[in-house]
């Protein structure tokens, strides 16, 4: 099986590759990098299908709750209880008052 090269991340210096472990080592600072294996992958999907697949029985939906009648007139209630206005004066009103009072 024919490997990519691999450079130690805090080294900078090309690893050795290991075909009995199928690991890379760094001669360096000994860092070892385990390259991703498709086997174990594939395994470890099958493993969790596998799981699903026996939990289905137990973790399914066993109550169904009917929806009740619409309920009319609902909504916010807020719609009479109006703030009053504010008596605040806008600029163009406080602009003609200062310029009256001249």
């Amino acid at each position: 099986m024919k490997c990519e090269q691999w450079f130690c991340q805090n080294c900078r210096i090309l690893m050795i590759y290991h075909t009995k472990e199928r690991i890379h080592v760094c001669p360096k600072c000994k860092t070892k990098v385990y390259p991703n294996d498709e086997d174990a992958d594939r395994k470890i999907n099958d493993e969790i299908y596998k799981l699903m697949k026996e939990m289905a029985p137990t973790h399914r939906q066993t109550e169904v709750k009917p929806v009740g009648p619409w309920v009319l007139g609902g909504g916010s209630n807020s719609s009479g209880n109006k703030k009053p206005k504010s008596t605040k004066k806008s600029l163009s009103e406080l602009n003609n008052k200062l310029y009256e009072s001249r």
